[in-house]
């Protein structure tokens, strides 16, 4: 099997005491008919929210053709803030992560520090190379674990800035009860197959679209990426299925989208607001 290994990693300084409070607006209020039933016993630790053992890594390598920008997509600013930014903070929410790992080409790494310098977030952040693919910069990031504090691995695209906490939670904790969670939302609108001049619909009652974070315990992340021949592949729940392991899907918001075009940040920006609106709101009226 191969073996992996960080390729020149660059860490940044603990910012704070490892478990101060980080103070955000949340992103959505706590809906109070919200009642989960409880899960069923699994061969996996019960949900212990109080363990910080995430490891989330971010791919930050995307070029930025489709978005019409020379410069990386993640870079641009959104409510005056670069996207990643947000997204990391999203993350960084939770009291379960531990580590931040960026994989993000060398041309692109002081930007991120710099980032991080003005932008300083609550937990040890370590940048390593990004690879030509996807697949590459992940490998590279999963090698850069501290896998003295991390048992899981949690990937999550860095265009994704708008996930709700609340579906970070709930990922992370349909992955402690199975080894391996994701957030999926299902298919909307008319799902057409072309063959030719042919167009027929698709019933897309069982089409699920998969979102991120995509979370796995440690080890069989690692075993997937060192078992991976070169097979093409969608994402990474996709190789530990391949191995045999189960993946639960957990239902995510919509308004999780993946900045892609420059139209996409007007949209995730008004989300982004009236995500705030509604938290100050929902504030007001319980004080």
């Amino acid at each position: 099997m191969q073996t992996l290994s960080p390729t020149n990693a660059w860490q940044s300084p603990t910012i704070g005491p490892p478990n101060s409070p980080i103070e955000m607006l949340p992103d959505r209020a706590p809906d109070a008919s919200d009642d989960r039933p409880e899960r069923a016993e699994s061969e996996f630790a019960a949900t212990d929210r109080s363990q910080r053992d995430i490891c989330v890594i971010l791919p930050a390598g995307g070029s930025g053709r489709r978005f019409a920008s020379s410069d990386n997509k993640v870079f641009a600013a959104l409510t005056g803030i670069p996207l990643w930014i947000h997204t990391a903070r999203r993350l960084c929410r939770s009291s379960q992560v531990c580590q931040l790992i960026v994989a993000a080409s060398p041309t692109d790494q002081p930007t991120f520090r710099q980032h991080l310098e003005r932008w300083p977030l609550p937990r040890p952040v370590e940048i390593v190379d990004g690879g030509r693919e996807r697949f590459d910069s992940v490998r590279n990031a999963i090698a850069a674990v501290d896998t003295e504090t991390a048992n899981w691995v949690a990937i999550h695209d860095a265009a994704r800035p708008l996930v709700p906490t609340s579906d970070i939670d709930s990922v992370f904790d349909a992955a402690r009860e199975t080894g391996a969670a994701i957030l999926a939302s299902p298919l909307a609108g008319s799902i057409k197959r072309v063959i030719g001049q042919d167009c027929r619909n698709v019933d897309r009652r069982d089409l699920w679209m998969a979102l991120t974070p995509q979370v796995f315990k440690l080890d069989w992340i690692r075993e997937a990426y060192q078992r991976h021949r070169g097979y093409p592949v969608t994402d990474d729940a996709a190789m530990v299925e391949a191995m045999g392991r189960p993946v639960q899907l957990v239902q995510g918001s919509p308004a999780n989208l993946k900045i892609t075009y420059p139209d996409d940040l007007a949209v995730a920006e008004a989300l982004m607001r009236a995500q705030t609106s509604d938290a100050q709101k929902n504030s007001g009226a319980t004080n």
